[in-house]
């Protein structure tokens, strides 16, 4: 009592926990958890180790565009050590399951060796397959494959036309380009070092390595007292690695001082290596420049080809390709000329345009402009029936049936015979008939037969 007299109150602290009930002070809200981020995600972040580990992981489950990462992180060392072999396989993997990107890298370090010697067979491969995916500068590489014949034979119209769609894709606002079919020769005889060149090359066509060795020593003497034609050859030496080490800073040195005499293969060679930073920093614009230099605008003569400022479609361009060539072989042109208008054919035949193939067909089994050939008859026959031609679909039942440049087959005589008959061809009806009764053995009149063809020009 007496403590509550002087104002004490004692009473019983119960703990709330005994009572099942807790207390806490309020905190700041906490940031919620970070998502999850993808392997691109991570590389475009540049958190390369992170993106290294998840990039393999998902590249290893076949994701083609974590393979193409996986690559590039090898290659350039980020997130991981350095290894270009490894960045070569992965490139390889995400290539075959199609990713244009890495196609284009691959073609790229096939073409510049390093690791290997260069396989511009390959390079041109994988070039194809990026560029037919619209990639630009994958297009605008195919062209100077052709340009150049490196992995494929030289073709001045496939290089246009993959020039042209690098161009409509916006490589670099490239220019629109004609291509002249043909260059003035270049005169090897007027320059100085040309005994020099001229030793070089009978000693290479001695093939043995001691003699490779000795002219490469002669090439560059020619080189060096001024011959463009001997610049060029050493340059394309150094580049290739052909007989001596391959040395891209030599070829460039090389290849700019033949250049600088208007050397139309160096200028394009020039082109190339710009292209794919060979010797210095990649320059799409140093490229262009050596590409227009070597191939430049032209006018529109019967001699040269300008169709790509016509924005035509391929079928168009093989159709105004093959009328300049028969003008040109047929004396319609202003300057007939014979050789010219025969390669555009062939170029037309090759881009599979029927009326070209029937035309070399012709010309090949009559042996009237050219040597009579029944095999080469028989192949441009065959491939202009596959196109669709009748009329090629009719001789070359013939063909089959008399056994002319090809194994005698009635059989496919027969079947030939029929497809041209299904056209409306009132021949192939009748000549039908015949070889099936020779096949039947039931003798039938054969009616309007011919195994001549009928060709218009």
């Amino acid at each position: 009592m007496l403590l509550k007299s002087i104002g004490i109150t004692i009473g019983i602290v119960v703990p709330l926990t005994s009572w099942g009930l807790s207390f806490k002070l309020p905190t700041k809200p906490s940031a919620p958890p970070p998502q999850n981020l993808t392997c691109l995600e991570q590389y475009q972040q540049n958190q390369f180790s992170q993106a290294f580990q998840q990039c393999l992981q998902d590249a290893n489950k076949d994701d083609v565009m974590a393979q193409y990462l996986v690559a590039m992180m090898y290659k350039r060392g980020k997130g991981t050590p350095t290894n270009q072999q490894e960045a070569v396989n992965w490139f390889t993997k995400a290539a075959m399951n199609g990713n244009a990107a890495a196609q284009l890298k691959l073609g790229k370090i096939l073409s510049q060796g390093g690791l290997m010697p260069p396989d511009y067979d390959k390079a041109f491969q994988f070039f194809t397959m990026a560029a037919n995916q619209n990639d630009a500068e994958a297009q605008f590489l195919l062209a100077l494959c052709y340009l150049n014949g490196l992995g494929v034979k030289k073709d001045l119209l496939a290089a246009e036309q993959w020039y042209s769609k690098a161009q409509k894709n916006h490589l670099e606002s490239a220019p629109m380009l004609s291509f002249s079919q043909e260059h003035a020769p270049f005169r090897l005889n007027d320059w100085p070092g040309h005994q020099e060149y001229k030793t070089a090359s009978l000693l290479k066509q001695q093939k043995t390595e001691e003699a490779q060795q000795e002219s490469f020593v002669w090439l560059k003497l020619a080189a060096e007292k001024g011959h463009p034609q001997a610049q060029y050859e050493v340059g394309i030496t150094y580049a290739q690695g052909l007989i001596t080490d391959q040395d891209d800073a030599k070829a460039l040195s090389w290849l700019e001082t033949a250049a600088s005499h208007d050397h139309q293969a160096a200028q394009s060679y020039l082109s190339w290596m710009a292209a794919l930073g060979l010797g210095k920093s990649q320059n799409l614009y140093d490229a262009i420049h050596w590409f227009k230099l070597a191939y430049g605008i032209t006018s529109d003569s019967t001699s040269q080809l300008a169709f790509s400022k016509e924005q035509l479609s391929p079928l168009e361009i093989q159709k105004k390709q093959y009328e300049k060539g028969i003008a040109l072989i047929e004396g319609h042109a202003e300057e007939p000329h014979f050789e010219q208008g025969f390669s555009l054919i062939e170029q037309s035949a090759k881009m599979n345009f029927a009326p070209a193939q029937l035309y070399l067909a012709t010309l090949y089994r009559d042996g009237e402009k050219v040597e009579k050939n029944a095999g080469l008859a028989a192949k441009y026959f065959e491939k202009a029936a596959k196109n669709g031609s009748k009329d090629a679909q009719y001789a070359l039942g013939w063909i089959y049936f008399n056994g002319e440049g090809v194994e005698k087959n009635p059989s496919k005589a027969y079947i030939w015979f029929d497809q041209a008959g299904k056209q409306g061809d009132p021949r192939a009806i009748s000549a039908k008939q015949f070889v099936g009764s020779q096949l039947n053995k039931t003798p039938v009149e054969p009616k309007h037969l011919s195994p001549r063809l009928a060709h218009s020009k």
